[in-house]
């Protein structure tokens, strides 16, 4: 009599606890994060390196994920099978005991057999494990991890062909095949990543405000950084070194457009390190010979195509010009650190005044 109970209980609780694992397999995948699980494998975790190699080859999500609906499906179709009879069993007896008729008995024990397996897959088996998986995905990816192994090794000739009979089947009826891409995020959803994680407390304001602002770069346009032509501070290139020295000290700034005559015709730009490295050398400083070469854009251009081309050239300023070729104004890397800082425009490599150099 023991028997006929104890055993059908502990099975049923096996097929329960293993469905809940492949359950907790499969959720924690989905959630896990490739940096978080790169950071455990570079501290000698091997359960994360093995995960980590899951998560980055392009179909090893696909074969981890195949495995655990295989044991998931096993797992409940044991429950259906041995489950529900045995627990049906025990109550058929009680029932008649209680003067009701065979076949009624056994109606009422199917349905209440049925709702409690059901109640215990559900609920143990699949809620609270997916609920546990996707609080501490890390975590639990290498708690399951060597009985995800283990099933993988044995089962791994029926998972190829049941994916291969898959993919075979959305080919026939014309299903395009999963996107690799499909986890990735745009910079507009990785903005609200942030901004959720801010509203969490997982991060700063100043650093949800710098993360968003960097992912507006594209949205930033060279006429809204600019310094305009109104409000430009710039050198002729006759300027004298006297000229040079007043006007450097009078604005505070770094780089200075040297133009011929005229602010549409600009032929570079000074950097006032440059000027000081000649001072000290005691000659002339003839500034013609001390300018850079000045890249142009267009008003329209982006923030970050500005930081493409200072990156690039190796350089920190530009000239922002009309169709024809007219200067509008001047923007420097400067400007879009501020812009992106939030902040009032900082000389990020600000020098001291020649004087200091004299």
């Amino acid at each position: 009599m023991i028997g006929t109970v104890v055993v059908p209980v502990l099975v049923i609780v096996v097929l329960v606890i293993v469905n809940a694992v492949f359950v907790a397999a499969e959720f924690a995948l989905v959630a896990v994060r490739p940096s978080r699980l790169r950071t455990l494998a570079d501290g000698g975790s091997r359960a994360a390196r093995w995960l980590l190699g899951v998560v980055e080859r392009p179909t090893g999500k696909d074969g981890y994920i195949a495995i655990a609906q295989l044991g998931i499906t096993l797992a409940s179709i044991g429950l259906g099978m041995y489950g529900e009879p045995a627990v049906a069993g025990w109550l058929y007896g009680p029932f008649e005991d209680l003067g009701l008729s065979e076949s009624t008995s056994h109606r009422v024990g199917f349905v209440i057999a049925l709702s409690g397996v059901t109640y215990l897959h559900v609920v143990l088996g699949e809620m609270i494990p997916k609920a546990l998986a996707l609080q501490a995905p890390e975590t639990v990816s290498m708690r399951v991890n060597p009985m995800m192994r283990a099933f993988g090794v044995v089962f791994r000739p029926i998972v190829a062909a049941l994916n291969a009979a898959a993919l075979g089947l959305m080919r026939l009826v014309r299903i395009p095949e999963p996107d690799r891409r499909v986890g990735l995020h745009t910079s507009a959803e990785l903005a609200i990543v942030s901004d959720e994680s801010a509203d969490g407390g997982q991060l700063g304001e100043l650093q949800r405000h710098l993360i968003r602002n960097v992912f507006e770069l594209d949205e930033r346009t060279a006429g809204a950084l600019m310094t305009p032509r109104s409000r430009l501070d710039h050198l002729d290139v006759s300027a004298s070194a006297d000229e040079i020295d007043d006007r450097i000290v009078a604005s505070d700034r770094s780089r200075y457009p040297v133009v011929d005559r005229s602010l549409d015709r600009v032929v570079g730009v000074l950097h006032i390190k440059d000027f000081i490295r000649a001072r000290q050398r005691g000659t002339a400083v003839d500034l013609g010979s001390l300018v850079r070469p000045l890249p142009t854009f267009a008003a329209t251009a982006t923030a970050e195509q500005l930081l493409d081309r200072f990156r690039e050239d190796r350089v920190h300023a530009a000239l922002v010009v009309d169709e024809h070729g007219g200067t509008l104004g001047f923007v420097t890397l400067d400007d879009v650190i501020a812009d992106v800082m939030g902040a009032a425009h900082v000389e990020a490599d600000r020098t001291p005044p020649p004087e200091a150099a004299h």
